[in-house]
C-alpha cells in the first residue's frame, strides 16, 4: 500500500469491478471500449480499490507489479488536492536532452524528467503499469477519492 495519511479499501474477491451489479460497471464499460481500440490482445480488468486521500495525503512512489496496465478513475477531486506525477523511465539515459528543456515543456508534455497531472472529477487515466508514479500531497480542504484497478493481458491476438 503506498498511502501515507490516505485509505485504501480492501481488494475482496465479493468486491469485483466487472461484475454488472456494481456502481463502477459503466466506468468499466467505457474503459474496455478505449481498450478495444488500444490493444490487439484479450484482456481482463481485477478487483479494484477505493482510494481516499483526505488532506495532508499523499502516495509514495509505486509500480503495479503483475499486471500490464493500471488504471484511476476520479470521482471527487480539487484543484489542489494533489496531482499524479509519473517518472519518465528514460530518464537516467536522455539526461543531457531532458536537462536542456524548459520547465514548462518539460512537466507538461511528457518529455521532462517527469509528468504531472491535476485530476478532474470523470477523469480516466488507464497507463503502463510499470511506470514509477506518485500522487503529491492533497493540500485542498477536501478528500479526494477515486477507483483504481489492474489490468492484465492474455498475451495471445483477440482473433484468436
Amino acid at each position: 500500500m503506498s498511502g501515507v495519511k490516505s485509505w485504501q479499501s480492501p481488494r475482496a474477491p465479493s468486491w469485483n469491478i466487472n461484475q454488472e451489479t456494481t456502481v463502477f460497471h459503466p466506468v468499466i464499460e467505457h474503459t474496455s471500449t478505449i481498450l478495444n481500440d488500444m490493444l490487439k490482445v484479450k484482456y481482463q480488468h481485477h478487483p479494484g480499490w477505493i482510494n481516499i486521500n483526505m488532506p495532508g495525503a499523499f502516495n509514495e512512489k509505486h509500480t503495479h507489479p503483475g499486471c500490464e496496465l493500471a488504471a484511476i478513475y476520479y470521482l471527487k477531486t480539487h484543484k489542489d488536492c494533489g496531482a499524479i506525477s509519473f517518472d519518465n523511465p528514460v530518464r537516467h539515459s536522455c539526461y543531457n536532452y531532458l536537462s536542456a528543456l524548459s520547465e514548462q515543456v518539460a512537466h507538461t508534455s511528457g518529455t521532462g524528467f517527469y509528468f504531472q497531472m491535476t485530476p478532474e472529477p470523470g477523469t480516466l487515466v488507464v497507463f503502463p503499469a510499470h511506470l514509477e508514479h506518485r500522487v503529491l500531497v492533497n493540500e485542498s480542504d477536501v478528500d479526494r477519492i477515486s477507483l483504481s484497478w489492474n489490468i492484465t493481458t492474455a498475451h495471445m491476438p483477440v482473433d484468436v
